[in-house]
């Protein structure tokens, strides 16, 4: 592949990538954005508390994704 070649491609691809930056939706959800979970620390280091927004349900996770639904008040 001669230089000039090799420099095409590379702009082909940097223009791709910019051009589906703007197609692809991203994968962060900012603050305003309600989604179905909300995620909290619990203060215990390694732990947090995942809130379904839909059913209200608070389950207790560790950071190996295991979780517990914690009961209802």
């Amino acid at each position: 592949m001669k230089t000039p070649h090799a420099i095409l491609i590379g702009l082909s691809l940097i223009a791709a990538a910019i051009f589906a930056r703007d197609v692809v939706p991203s994968a962060t959800a900012a603050p305003s954005e309600t989604g179905r979970y909300a995620v909290s620390g619990s203060g215990d280091p390694g732990k947090y508390w995942k809130i379904n927004t839909t059913t209200g349900i608070v389950s207790s996770c560790d950071r190996t994704g295991f979780c517990v639904d914690l009961p209802n008040n």
